[in-house]
């Protein structure tokens, strides 16, 4: 309805060998808001969708998103934003960190019909790899069919900064220790922005667990400076 507001958090811990397919699809009206908040661990096959539809102008939508594969893990995202109606906002936000011979893939569009003026949205996909072997094949999409918008979309795909690992070597941290910081560290602003703080203190320890099977190498992660 008119005004409505929902707030949605998504946690994936599942059992190494599960397979999970799921979607969510939403219909904003007249200033309405959809705050969607994944974060996706564990299990061997993942696929998740999200149909977002501005149906009728002044609403907005907000999504962040975290995947964290390993192993031989495969997570697939899609996302598809329709802007139908005009003076609506999308704000997407997705960031992944693919270890050993995991995979990703990440299909997000935001489609701007002609109707649709004076939208903003935005689309960012940013990956950290931290094996050789692991992959991500990310596809970031503007369709754009009105005039008087301001619209953005990129994606990065990177391995670890290797002058900041040897910083952090040379202050006596170790090889791998460097390894969960700087990782941590890559997603740490988009897990600061979940509003629900059970919820951002929980997911330290999972994020722990994620990053190294060995306890003494993730205690840091559960301290606040972090």
């Amino acid at each position: 309805g008119d005004g409505a507001q929902l707030t949605h958090y998504r946690l994936h811990k599942e059992h190494e060998s599960s397979l999970h397919f799921g979607g969510v699809y939403v219909d904003l009206n007249r200033d309405s808001q959809f705050n969607s908040y994944q974060v996706l661990l564990g299990g061997q096959i993942k696929r998740f969708d999200v149909l977002v539809n501005h149906n009728v102008g002044g609403s907005h939508c907000e999504m962040k998103g975290v995947y964290l594969p390993k192993n031989d893990q495969h997570v697939d995202i899609h996302s598809y934003i329709e802007h139908k109606a005009a003076h609506c906002t999308t704000d997407e936000i997705y960031r992944g960190i693919m270890a050993d011979r995991s995979k990703a893939v990440f299909n997000g569009r935001i489609h701007i019909h002609p109707d649709a003026q004076k939208t903003l949205a935005e689309l960012s996909n940013k990956n950290l790899l931290l094996s050789d072997k692991a992959q991500i094949n990310t596809k970031p999409e503007l369709e754009i069919y009105a005039d008087d918008v301001k619209c953005a979309h990129g994606a990065t795909v990177a391995q670890l900064n290797e002058e900041a690992k040897f910083y952090l070597r040379s202050r006596g941290i170790s090889a791998v220790q460097a390894d969960i910081m700087l990782s941590f560290g890559f997603i740490n602003e988009l897990l600061e922005s979940i509003p629900l703080e059970a919820l951002r203190i929980s997911l330290r320890p999972l994020l722990a667990q994620q990053f190294s099977t060995d306890k003494s190498l993730t205690q840091h992660l559960l301290a606040d400076e972090v």
